[in-house]
């Protein structure tokens, strides 16, 4: 099958082949050449070949871009939240939200995706500075719903109940490479 990309960052280079989500990190500038590479294999999901890729991005206030008014479908025009994100996954699908920056507040995945979904929630740069920092309010990130979710290459911060919090009861949650959660530094 075709292999669909997306740049979403100067360094990342994603890849989708209908049943694995590529990522390649690519630090040329150092003195020595870091290649990440993480491999997301989606298996019995008759919607396999299909991917959707929603960008969220810190909102003005914060300093950045993202908006829920925006279309969500590239980095030049991020949602601000997760929620506004899951809203808008309405098929059975394999989605990728990516997030661009230090997203700050409290997320939510609402137990709305449909039956047959997969969710992979990942940091665009795979280090430090893509965040969902709460700033010690409540739950940086809250997961209700049943469909598989995968988080990768990003830190989760700043909550004062939990870092994840997981209200689904049959919920499946993996956390991948480059994934930090933990109070600030």
């Amino acid at each position: 099958s075709s292999t669909q990309s997306v740049n979403a960052a100067k360094a990342w280079a994603l890849s989708f082949d209908g049943r694995n989500i590529t990522t390649d990190y690519d630090k040329a500038h150092d003195q020595s050449c870091l290649l990440i590479r993480c491999v997301r294999q989606f298996s019995g999901n008759d919607n396999s070949s299909k991917l959707t890729t929603y960008y969220v991005a810190p909102n003005a206030t914060n300093g950045g871009i993202g908006s829920d008014d925006n279309n969500g479908l590239n980095g030049n025009a991020p949602f601000a939240t997760i929620g506004k994100a899951i809203s808008m996954m309405t098929d059975a699908k394999n989605y990728l939200v990516v997030i661009c920056g230090a997203v700050k507040g409290n997320q939510t995945i609402q137990n709305a995706i449909p039956d047959g979904s997969t969710l992979t929630i990942m940091g665009n740069r795979g280090n430090n500075a893509d965040t969902l920092n709460a700033e010690n309010n409540g739950t940086s990130l809250t997961i209700n719903t049943s469909v598989p979710v995968f988080i990768e290459n990003l830190r989760i911060t700043g909550g004062s109940n939990s870092g994840i919090r997981i209200l689904n009861s049959n919920a499946i949650v993996t956390l991948g490479l480059g994934v930090i959660v933990g109070d600030d530094d």
